[in-house]
């Protein structure tokens, strides 16, 4: 069941009895036998109370937990897009965005010195480089917004990853659920990110260079939603 429907029983249910579980509260103070100590009057009522209150907690709980999952624009909200419509997407690349995607999907050996020839490779057009781990629960909430936005403005703007000091069996596991058309710079002393994102820690952050190779903006942390991502690439790169 999704989350907006179990929720809305939630709330039906609460409707249908919205003074019930006040009253039983209330009921367990009032209904003591007055004759009793007041100290344990009071012992009694509070262990009435309590599945009252740890309901009350719990139904708390679940929806605090159902809302976010459920509207925070998080991305783990079904297949997503396959790597062969995400490469029909970007087809029209100009030769150098479609020399860098052509190891798409892949996660490849790299060094700081490999990231800055690739960087000098693309002159001329607009890069985004995302970085990334399959052990950052963020970096795979933000994946599916990535690949839309590679959909959108791939064929013109030039995508990156960088994996981040990640066991490259489970990163490319996770490419074979949530893939994209461009490669991942595999970054196992962190070397790489240093170089694209200095003074940030952990993943995910988002690099935006223009097209003259300028660092224009890191984003630090995840994007919950894509149009807010592709507002960046539009403001940030595209723009500079």
């Amino acid at each position: 069941m999704s989350a907006p429907s179990l929720l809305s029983r939630l709330g039906a249910g609460l409707r249908r009895r919205p003074e019930s579980g006040v009253n039983d509260l209330r009921q367990a103070f009032t209904d003591r036998d007055s004759s009793a100590p007041p100290d344990v009057c009071e012992a009694v009522a509070v262990r009435r109370a309590l599945p009252f209150l740890a309901l009350a907690a719990l139904v708390a709980a679940l929806v605090i937990g159902l809302t976010q999952a459920g509207g925070s624009g998080g991305g783990d909200d079904g297949p997503g897009l396959s790597l062969k419509e995400l490469q029909r997407a970007v087809d029209d690349a100009p030769a150098p965005i479609a020399e860098l995607y052509r190891e798409g999907n892949q996660v490849v050996a790299s060094n700081p010195d490999d990231f800055r020839r690739r960087l000098r490779q693309l002159r001329g057009h607009p890069v985004v480089v995302n970085v990334w781990g399959s052990w950052c629960g963020p970096c795979k909430l933000e994946f599916p917004h990535f690949q839309r936005a590679v959909q959108r403005v791939g064929d013109r703007v030039a995508f990156l990853g960088i994996n981040l000091v990640d066991d490259v069996e489970k990163a490319e596991k996770f490419l074979e659920t949530r893939p994209v058309p461009y490669p991942s710079l595999e970054d196992g002393s962190g070397g790489i990110t240093r170089e694209a994102a200095p003074g940030t820690k952990g993943a995910p952050h988002t690099v935006f260079y223009d097209a003259e190779g300028n660092r224009v903006m890191v984003h630090q942390g995840f994007y919950s939603d894509v149009d807010d991502l592709l507002a960046d690439i539009e403001r940030y790169a595209i723009r500079g």
